[in-house]
C-alpha cells in the first residue's frame, strides 16, 4: 500500500480553519472530509449493517463508494455546522467516523478538518497535524456577522460555550486536551497571517513530510 499524507486541522470557533481547509484540499489535490461528510457516511453505515461486511471483503471498493457519495476533492459540502452539544457524550458515532477516517487515510491523501484527527490518526505515519487559532474578539465578531447575533457580547457568549463544548468533547473521546500545542506539528494564529500565507507554511510542512519517505 503506497504512503499517504493525512493533513488534519483543528480549529478554534470561527479562526478560519474550514476555509482553510477547503483551500489546501485544492491546492494540494487532497480529497477533503469535514464533520457533515464523516456524519452522513457514519449514519449510511449504521442503517446499512451489510456494508460492514462488505468492507470486510473488499475493502478498497466500498471506501471507493461510500466516499465518493459525499466528498469530492477540494469541494464543501453544503450545510453550516451544528452545535457541538448535540454530539456530547456520542462514542458511538465518533468512533464509527473514527474507523472512516483511518479507512480513507490509509488509502488516499486527505484534509481533515475537526472530528479529533490529530488523535484519531496519531499513528499515520504520514499525519501532519495544525492548529489554528486566532484572537478571541476577532473569531467574535465573524460570529456576529456570520450568524447575525444581536450584539458582541452574545457573540462572546457563543464562543465561550462552544470552545467550551468542543474541548470538553475531545478530551472525553480521545483522553487528549484539544488546545496542547503538544498534540500538533504546527500551531498558527490567523490573527497575524492571512489564509494564504498559512496555506503556504503547511504546504511545505506537507511537502517535507513525503520528502522525508525518500531514501
Amino acid at each position: 500500500m503506497s504512503q499517504t499524507i493525512a493533513l488534519t486541522i483543528s480549529r478554534q470557533v470561527a479562526s478560519g480553519g474550514d476555509p482553510l481547509g477547503r483551500l489546501l484540499a485544492q491546492r494540494l489535490g487532497f480529497t477533503f472530509l469535514n464533520r457533515a461528510i464523516l456524519r452522513e457516511s457514519a449514519l449510511h453505515l449504521d442503517k446499512n449493517p451489510q456494508a460492514a461486511g462488505v468492507a470486510g471483503d473488499r475493502p478498497a471498493g466500498f471506501w471507493a463508494n461510500l466516499l465518493s457519495m459525499f466528498a469530492v476533492s477540494g469541494q464543501p459540502l453544503t450545510g453550516g455546522p451544528a452545535p457541538m452539544a448535540s454530539y456530547a457524550g456520542d462514542r458511538h458515532l465518533f468512533e464509527a467516523e473514527a474507523g472512516i477516517i483511518s479507512e480513507v487515510a490509509a488509502r488516499w491523501d486527505i484534509v481533515l478538518v475537526g472530528r479529533g484527527g490529530f488523535s484519531v490518526l496519531a499513528n499515520h505515519p504520514g499525519l501532519v497535524s495544525v492548529f489554528i487559532m486566532a484572537p478571541r474578539l476577532d473569531r467574535a465578531r465573524a460570529l456576529l456577522e456570520g450568524l447575525m447575533l444581536a450584539s458582541l457580547d452574545e457573540a462572546l457568549e457563543v464562543l465561550d460555550t462552544c470552545d467550551r463544548e468542543r474541548g470538553e468533547f475531545l478530551e472525553t473521546m480521545t483522553g487528549r486536551r484539544w488546545s496542547e500545542a503538544t498534540n500538533y506539528h504546527l500551531c498558527l494564529d490567523i490573527g497575524r497571517l492571512d489564509l494564504q500565507t498559512a496555506a503556504d507554511m503547511i504546504v511545505t510542512m506537507v511537502e517535507k513530510t513525503r520528502q522525508s519517505w525518500k531514501p
